[in-house]
């Protein structure tokens, strides 16, 4: 497992948007590891690194990394806890607490979700003219989702404007592309 978070914090480097949630996976399976050898510290220490991936992911992609935040919270509380740090627990169980509340006030349904990955790296790999088709869907379907909640999907609306433009542009349509990036440069300034 160690040899694991090694990798893995090396492709974080290179790539964090590609490799964060490998890398907390990772940091969660060395954690267990500590634990099952009564190795607390040692516990609390990787996993307080895989909580600072999470705090930097969860505002960006609430939907995506709300089940891992919350588990990187309630586990490193458990080893606050173990460890006697009662005030580092509660603050942390009060944070999971807020996460948790947050989640009723958005939808659930992210079932479209996958579909629009899919078709997005479809994209990538078809004639430019399919690409332009593929991505155009992808960016409708991540379309609904921000509407709903414009902060939650940003980025992944934004990732999918970026791309279509770029597909547009391989078509010879610029002005679409400038369109669909003056569009993401939109949404992304706030951030």
């Amino acid at each position: 497992a160690e040899r694991a978070i090694t990798l893995y914090e090396c492709l974080f480097a290179s790539d964090p948007d590609r490799w964060a949630s490998d890398y907390v996976a990772s940091i969660d399976a060395l954690a267990s590891l500590y634990l099952e050898e009564s190795q607390i510290s040692a516990a609390i220490v990787v996993l307080e690194k895989g909580l600072m991936i999470c705090k930097e992911y969860y505002p960006k992609r609430p939907f995506i990394w709300s089940e891992t935040y919350t588990a990187q919270i309630n586990t490193l509380s458990h080893c606050f806890r173990s460890n006697r740090q009662i005030r580092e627990a509660k603050t942390l169980e009060k944070i999971a607490a807020i996460i948790e509340a947050g989640k009723y006030a958005h939808p659930t349904d992210i079932s479209n979700y996958e579909e629009a990955l899919s078709l997005m790296v479809n994209a990538e790999k078809a004639p430019i003219k399919e690409a332009v088709k593929l991505g155009g869907k992808a960016v409708a379907i991540l379309e609904e989702y921000y509407s709903y909640s414009s902060k939650g999907w940003a980025y992944d609306y934004t990732q999918s404007l970026i791309r279509l433009a770029a597909y547009f542009e391989g078509d010879g349509n610029l002005n679409k592309t400038i369109e669909l990036q003056t569009k993401a440069l939109t949404i992304c300034e706030p951030y």
